[in-house]
């Protein structure tokens, strides 16, 4: 049965990951100069990796 929890999680995560690179290069892309892409790329990412290391600390912890 956990094994089917750790399952979904990993497809979730993966299409996570997905997501967050296509907005990265949208903002990297289409982002005007002097608007605060930058700033929003760099705490997206912050955040983004903040949130799958602490899934990964919370899932492993609980196995």
């Amino acid at each position: 049965m956990i094994w089917i929890l750790i399952l979904a999680y990993v497809i979730f995560l993966i299409i996570y990951i997905l997501y967050s690179l296509a907005a990265l290069y949208h903002l990297r892309e289409f982002g005007f100069v002097g608007d605060a892409c930058h700033t929003v790329i760099i705490l997206y990412s912050a955040i983004a990796i903040a949130i799958i290391l602490l899934s990964f600390i919370l899932l492993f912890s609980s196995i």
